[in-house]
C-alpha cells in the first residue's frame, strides 16, 4: 500500500496527521474556483495538501501546496503564492497563511505511527490519537482517544490470532459503553472489528470446511471470472457456491497478488467464501 500524504494540524505546539474527518467546511481550493492537476501521485489523490493550526480554539489554514492546471490561475482567498515551480511535485505553495476555516464536524488526529515509515491514515495504527469536534471553525470538544484505540489494537490482535474468546470480548467492549459506541468515527472501527471477529469465529469452528478439497491456481481464477459479470470491486459480496471448496454461502470478491510477487505484478480476481478468504489471509500472516 502506498503511504498517504496527510493534511497536518498543529495543536498545542505538536504536529498531528489528520486521519479521518466527517463534516463540512474544510478548505478545498476547488470550491474557490481552482482547477487542480489531480492524481499527481497515488500518495496524494486529491492534488493538494493543507496545514492547519488550532489557535485560541479557532481552526486556521496556515500552509497550502497544490498543483494547478493550467498553472496561471489565481486564488484570491490566499493571495499570490510564496513558491511557484512548474517542475515540482506541487507547482504552487503558500507558507505564511492565517485563513479562518469554518469547519463544522469531527476529525481524528494522530501522532507516533506504529507500523513502519509509510503511514496509512487509519486511527488504530497510531500511538496517540485525539478527537476534535468543531462548530463553525471553533473547537467544542478536544478528547484524547489513545487509550480506546490501544484497547482496540489488543482486541484486533486477539481476533487475528484466533483466540477463542475474541468475539465475546469485542462484543462486550461494544456493548459496555453506549456513549463511546455512538461516537464518530469509533463506531465504524468497532463495526469492522465485530464483522471480522464473527467471520474468524465461524472459520475456526468450521470442521467441514477444513475437510473439503481445495481448488487453487489458474482453475480458481477461471472459475472466479465466470462467476462475476462485469467489473468487480474488492470486497463485493454475492451468494453462491465457493469455487475453491464447493461450500455454499456468502462469497467475497478479492483481488490479490501471488505470494512474494513484486508490487507492480497484476492482481488476480478471486471469488471465495469467507472461510476460504480467511485461509488465504492466514497464509500471508
Amino acid at each position: 500500500m502506498t503511504g498517504q500524504t496527510p493534511h497536518l494540524v498543529a495543536l498545542r505546539e505538536r504536529e498531528y496527521a489528520m486521519l479521518e474527518r466527517s463534516g463540512d467546511g474544510l478548505f478545498d481550493p476547488r470550491a474557490h474556483g481552482a482547477t487542480l492537476l489531480l492524481q499527481i501521485s497515488r500518495a496524494c489523490p486529491h492534488g493538494y495538501v493543507c496545514s492547519y493550526s488550532v489557535d485560541a480554539d479557532r481552526l486556521l489554514l496556515t500552509a497550502l501546496s497544490l498543483s494547478l492546471d493550467p498553472p496561471d490561475q489565481s486564488l484570491p482567498i490566499v493571495g499570490p503564492p510564496d513558491v511557484v515551480n512548474p517542475r515540482a511535485r506541487f507547482t504552487h505553495a503558500w507558507h505564511r497563511l492565517r485563513v479562518e476555516v469554518p469547519f463544522s464536524g469531527a476529525m481524528l488526529l494522530g501522532r507516533d505511527y506504529l507500523h513502519g515509515h509509510r503511514p496509512n491514515l487509519t486511527a488504530p495504527r497510531y500511538g496517540e490519537v485525539r478527537e476534535l469536534v468543531f462548530e463553525v471553525g471553533r473547537v467544542v470538544v478536544d478528547d484524547d482517544m489513545s487509550d480506546h484505540f490501544a484497547r482496540y489494537r489488543a482486541l484486533e490482535e486477539a481476533v487475528r490470532r484466533g483466540q477463542p474468546d475474541a468475539a465475546a470480548r469485542v462484543r462486550a467492549y461494544i456493548l459496555g459503553d453506549d456513549e463511546l459506541r455512538g461516537r464518530y468515527p469509533f463506531k465504524a472501527h468497532l463495526q469492522r472489528l465485530w464483522e471480522w471477529a464473527q467471520a474468524r469465529t465461524r472459520h475456526l469452528g468450521d470442521d467441514a470446511h477444513q475437510a473439503r478439497p481445495k481448488v487453487e491456481g489458474p482453475a480458481l481464477e477461471a472459475a472466479s471470472k465466470d462467476m462475476v459479470q462485469g467489473p468487480a470491486a474488492d470486497g463485493d459480496r454475492l451468494e453462491g457456491v465457493c469455487p475453491r471448496c464447493g461450500g455454499p454461502g456468502t462469497l467475497r470478491v478479492c483481488r490479490t497478488r501471488r505470494p512474494n510477487a513484486p508490487r507492480w505484478w497484476p492482481r488476480r480476481l478471486v471469488v471465495v467464501c469467507y472461510p476460504c478468504y480467511w485461509d488465504r489471509i492466514n497464509a500471508l500472516l
